[in-house]
C-alpha cells in the first residue's frame, strides 16, 4: 500500500473535473491524491467554451493569467440559417453586463486547458499526482475507503469519482444503468483555418442538425462541432473516427461557408461521438464516503456547452462543503448534493430543450428566430450569472 497513513481525499480521474477539484481542495488547504488512467493531457483534441460561471471559479483558483495567455475572448454569438446563411441573432457574450474582467467568456482547446490545470496541480505541494494508474476497485467501510489500482493500493477518508461519463467509480456504485439511450451524435474536430476565420461564435441551425464554429487559439485553429441524430441508439462507451463522406452527407445542402470547412478537415482528427446523458440527479448521496463529480455524476446533452462548466462548479462547491465540515464527511457530501442538485437539473433541462429548439422547422423556426436575441440574453442571466464561489 502506498504510504502508511491514509490520504484525506483520493480523486479518480485527472481530466477537467479531477484537476479542478484538486485545485479547489488546495484552495481550502485540503490535501489530495489524483489517480489518472492515462497521462494528464487531452487525448483527442477539441475545443471548449468556458462561460462566466466557469471562469469565476478558475480565476478564483488563481488561473486567470494562464488562461488569458492561451484562450480567446470572443465578443459575440451569432446564430445563422443553415441554408441561406442569414444572420438570425447577434448577442454580446463579452461586454459590460454580460461578463467582466473577473469572469470573461473564454474559448480554448481542451489540450491547453488541461495543460494549464495539470501544471498548476503539479506546482501545488498539497496535490500528489499519479499518471497511468487505473482504478480497479474499492471498498467503503465505516473508517475509510480502500482503493486498488493496477499498480498499487490506497486508503483515504474520501473517494471522489471524477472519471467521466463511463466512470469506473459510478459503475462500482451500481449506477451504470442510469445512462439514458440517445440517438444524438456529435462530430468534433479542430481545423487549421485561413486568416479570414470567424471572430465570433457561430451557431448554424437546421432542421436535421446544427453546427457550432468558433476559434479556440491564437494558432488559427477553429473548433467545429456538428450534432445530428441517427437511427442507431447509443448506450455505453462509444467513440469512433468519423468519415468525411458521412459528414458531407450530413451537411448536404448546407450553406457553402459551412461546407468549405469540410475540405480543411484532417481525416485522422475527425471523431464521432455517441452522446450518452445521465438522468436527473438527486439530493440524496449515493455513499457515505464516495461522491461523484462532473460527467461521472451528471453528463448532460451538449446544446448549452455546460458540461465542463458544471464540473468546474462542482469542484469548488464540494471543496467548500468539505472545508465547512472537515470532520464529518457524510455531512459534507450531503451538503454538496443539496447545493448542487437543483442547479444541475435546471441546466440539464434547459440544454435538453435547446436540442429541439435548434432543429425546429417552419413555421416554428420563424417564431424561434424572432425571439432569438431575447432568449439568448435570458439564458445568459439564468445560466452564466451563477457564482459557485459564493457560500450558499
Amino acid at each position: 500500500m502506498n504510504g502508511a497513513a491514509a490520504d484525506q481525499v483520493l480523486i479518480a480521474g485527472g481530466g477537467i473535473a479531477g484537476l479542478t477539484t484538486a485545485l479547489a481542495l488546495r484552495h481550502f488547504d485540503i490535501p489530495c491524491r489524483v489517480l489518472e488512467r492515462d497521462q494528464f493531457q487531452d487525448q483527442v483534441g477539441t475545443g471548449i467554451q468556458l462561460s462566466p460561471n466557469a471562469t469565476r471559479v478558475l480565476f478564483q483558483l488563481g488561473l486567470g493569467d494562464r488562461l488569458r495567455e492561451r484562450a480567446l475572448t470572443l465578443p459575440r454569438l451569432e446564430t445563422r440559417n443553415w441554408k441561406s446563411g442569414r444572420l438570425i441573432s447577434n448577442v454580446a457574450i463579452n461586454s459590460e453586463g454580460t461578463s467582466s474582467e473577473r469572469a470573461p467568456y473564454l474559448h480554448i482547446t481542451r489540450a491547453d486547458l488541461i495543460e494549464i490545470l495539470a501544471a498548476a496541480a503539479h506546482d501545488a505541494a498539497e496535490i500528489t499526482m499519479h499518471a497511468q494508474e487505473c482504478v480497479t476497485g474499492f471498498q467503503v467501510t465505516e473508517e475509510c475507503v480502500s482503493l486498488t489500482t493496477d499498480k498499487d493500493a490506497y486508503s483515504a477518508e474520501l473517494l471522489l469519482g471524477c472519471d467521466g461519463t463511463h466512470s469506473t467509480v459510478r459503475r462500482s456504485l451500481g449506477l451504470a444503468h442510469t445512462h439514458q439511450r440517445s440517438h444524438w451524435t456529435a462530430w468534433r474536430t479542430i481545423v487549421e483555418t485561413p486568416t479570414d476565420r470567424p471572430v465570433s461564435v457561430q451557431l448554424w441551425m437546421g432542421p436535421t442538425a446544427h453546427v457550432v464554429l468558433y476559434p479556440v487559439s491564437h494558432r488559427n485553429e477553429l473548433n467545429l462541432v456538428v450534432i445530428d441524430r441517427t437511427r442507431v441508439s447509443f448506450c455505453g462507451s462509444w467513440r469512433t473516427h468519423g468519415t468525411l463522406d458521412e459528414l458531407h452527407q450530413t451537411l448536404a445542402g448546407w450553406n457553402s461557408e459551412v461546407n468549405r470547412l469540410l475540405d480543411l478537415i484532417e481525416p485522422n482528427r475527425l471523431f464521432r461521438w455517441g452522446i450518452v446523458p445521465h438522468g436527473r440527479v438527486s439530493n440524496v448521496p449515493v455513499a457515505s464516503r464516495v461522491a461523484l463529480m462532473g460527467d461521472a455524476w451528471h453528463t448532460i446533452l451538449p446544446f448549452l456547452a455546460q458540461g465542463a462548466a458544471l464540473a468546474i462548479e462542482d469542484a469548488f462547491v464540494f471543496a467548500r462543503s468539505l472545508a465547512n465540515e472537515p470532520n464529518n464527511y457524510t455531512a459534507a457530501i450531503k451538503q454538496f448534493h443539496e447545493q448542487r442538485h437543483r442547479r444541475v437539473n435546471r441546466v440539464r433541462a434547459i440544454s435538453s430543450m435547446l436540442g429541439h429548439v435548434y432543429r425546429l422547422r417552419q413555421p416554428w423556426a420563424l417564431l424561434r428566430d424572432l425571439a432569438g436575441s431575447i432568449a439568448a440574453r435570458r439564458l445568459q442571466r439564468q445560466v452564466f450569472s451563477y457564482d459557485a464561489t459564493l457560500d450558499r
